[in-house]
């Protein structure tokens, strides 16, 4: 991982933290496996900081919009803020 990307995350964590409009649903974080298998399904390989943030936090919404996140394969066809669901789309 590169270095500078640690301290942009930490400064990211602050401001999730102390923010009322950005929320962050624990237990969501993206196990290495579900990664691996989107970036089969998608065909390419996910960004290095895209994977980092999955397997921090998974999922986050910003007011009323979500940062897409990966649903597990039994849920993609329903899960709208799945990022396969909207590849599909």
């Amino acid at each position: 991982m590169n270095p500078e990307w640690n301290s942009a995350f930490e400064r990211l964590g602050a401001m999730i933290a102390g923010s009322s409009r950005v929320r962050v649903f624990p237990g969501r974080a993206a196990p290495p496996d579900l990664v691996e298998d989107v970036e089969r399904e998608l065909g390419l390989p996910l960004p290095a900081s895209y994977k980092f943030w999955l397997a921090e936090y998974g999922n986050l919404s910003i007011g009323p919009d979500p940062v897409f996140g990966l649903a597990e394969p039994e849920h993609r066809d329903v899960a709208d803020d799945d990022l396969i669901y909207n590849a599909r789309l």
